[in-house]
C-alpha cells in the first residue's frame, strides 16, 4: 500500500509537468475548453498582476468520511486582513534568509473549527507582522494575550529543523533528496518517457478547463476561470504504461532493489491504482478581473474517494476526502497599517541544540 501510494504522488507531479511543459506548437492551440479570449484573460491575469500590498479575504474547508479507524473530520478556517512585502528585501532572502523578516507586514484575523465524530473544537487567531516581529494571539493558546518573538530567529530556528539546511537529520536528507532528484532527472532525459509525458495532456477528459459564472470582487467584476484535472482518466489511459514502469524502475534502484520491472508487474499497479481511486480531480481556481485583467484570486479543490475495502478489513467502504480553498484580493497597491501591541510578551525561540 505504501509504495502504492508512493507512485500515486510521483505519478500526479510527473501530470503537472507534462500539463505545463512547453508541447508542439500545432497542440499549442488546444485550450482544453475554453475559448481562446478566455485562455487570454487567464493569461494576462498573472502576467498584469505585480501589486506588492492587498487585502485577502479566504476559507479553508476540509472534509473526510469513511476513514478507517477514525471518525469523520470536518474543518473550517476563514480568515481575512492585509499583507505588504518588499521585493528587494525578499529577493535578498536566497542569499540570507533572515533578511525577508523586515520585508513583510502582515495582519490577519483568523476563525477556525474542527469536528472530528462528536467532538467540536474552535479558536480565534490574531496574527501581525511588523518591523521584523511577530505578534499572536489565541483563545486556545494564549487565552487572549498576545504573545511576540522575532521573524528571523523564527526563520533561523526552522532552518535548524529542516534536514535540507540543518539539524540532526541533514545529511541523511539531504542524501535521500539527492537520490530522488537523480532519479527525476534521470526519468526525464529518457526519449521514452518525454513522449509518455508529451502524450498525457492529449489524455481526452483529463484536464478540462472552462469560464463560470463571474463574481464581484472589490467592486471588481471577475471571470471564474477553471481548470481541472480528472486523475482517474490518468490512471485509465495506455499512454502512462512507459512512465509507470520508469518510476517503479526508479523507486526500486533507489531502494536499493535490483530494478527489473516487467510489463505484468506494471499493469498490476495500474489495476491496482484504477480499484483504489474511484475518483480524483483537482480543480484550479483563478479570479481575473474582466476589464482591468489582473488576478483578483485563486484557489484549488480536492476531490478524492479511495476504496481499500478490498485488503483492509477496516475500510466500510471508500475514504471521502474533499479540499476546498478560496483567496480573493483587493485593494491592491493599498497602504496596509499594521499597529505593533506594545504590552505583548516577549517569547524566545528555543536553540537548535535544545
Amino acid at each position: 500500500m505504501k509504495h502504492a501510494i508512493r507512485f500515486a504522488v510521483v505519478l500526479a507531479i510527473f501530470a503537472m509537468i507534462a500539463s505545463l511543459a512547453p508541447r508542439p506548437v500545432q497542440a499549442q492551440t488546444n485550450n482544453f475548453g475554453l475559448s481562446d479570449a478566455d485562455a487570454q484573460l487567464l493569461s494576462d491575469g498573472f502576467t498584469n498582476f505585480k501589486a506588492k500590498s492587498f487585502q485577502m479575504n479566504y476559507s479553508f474547508k476540509v472534509d473526510g468520511t469513511g476513514i478507517p479507524d477514525s471518525d469523520d473530520v470536518s474543518i473550517n478556517v476563514t480568515g481575512s486582513g492585509g499583507l505588504a512585502y518588499d521585493p528587494a528585501k525578499l529577493s535578498a532572502a536566497s542569499a540570507n534568509p533572515t533578511a525577508a523578516a523586515g520585508g513583510i507586514t502582515l495582519s490577519q484575523v483568523i476563525k477556525a473549527s474542527a469536528k472530528t465524530g462528536t467532538v467540536d473544537q474552535s479558536d480565534n487567531v490574531e496574527v501581525r507582522i511588523v518591523s521584523g516581529e511577530v505578534y499572536f494571539k489565541d483563545d486556545v493558546g494564549t487565552k487572549g494575550k498576545w504573545m511576540k518573538l522575532s521573524l528571523a530567529d523564527a526563520i533561523k530556528q526552522a532552518q535548524s529543523m529542516n534536514p535540507m539546511t540543518g539539524g540532526s537529520s541533514a545529511t541523511s536528507g539531504s542524501a535521500q533528496a539527492s537520490k530522488m532528484q537523480q532519479a527525476i532527472m534521470g526519468l526525464m532525459m529518457d526519449p521514452t518517457i518525454g513522449e509518455s509525458l508529451s502524450q498525457i495532456p492529449t489524455i481526452p477528459g483529463f484536464i478540462v478547463a472552462k469560464r463560470g459564472a463571474d463574481q464581484t470582487v472589490d467592486d471588481v467584476r471577475a471571470a471564474t476561470i477553471t481548470v481541472t484535472f480528472d486523475f482517474t482518466k490518468l490512471v485509465a489511459s495506455p499512454v502512462i504504461k512507459p512512465l509507470v514502469k520508469a518510476v517503479l524502475t526508479a523507486n526500486a534502484e533507489q531502494s536499493g532493489q535490483t530494478a527489473n520491472i516487467t510489463d505484468d508487474q506494471v499493469t498490476s499497479v495500474i489495476t491496482l491504482a484504477k480499484a483504489l481511486l474511484k475518483k480524483g480531480t483537482l480543480t484550479l481556481t483563478v479570479l481575473v478581473g474582466t476589464t482591468d485583467k489582473i488576478m483578483r484570486g485563486f484557489g484549488f479543490n480536492i476531490d478524492a474517494s479511495v476504496d481499500t475495502s478490498a485488503f483492509n478489513p477496516s475500510a466500510k467502504g471508500p475514504t471521502n476526502v474533499t479540499v476546498d480553498f478560496l483567496i480573493k484580493l483587493s485593494k491592491l497597491d493599498q497602504p496596509v497599517k499594521v499597529e505593533p501591541v506594545a504590552d505583548a510578551v516577549d517569547m524566545k525561540m528555543p536553540s537548535a541544540s535544545k
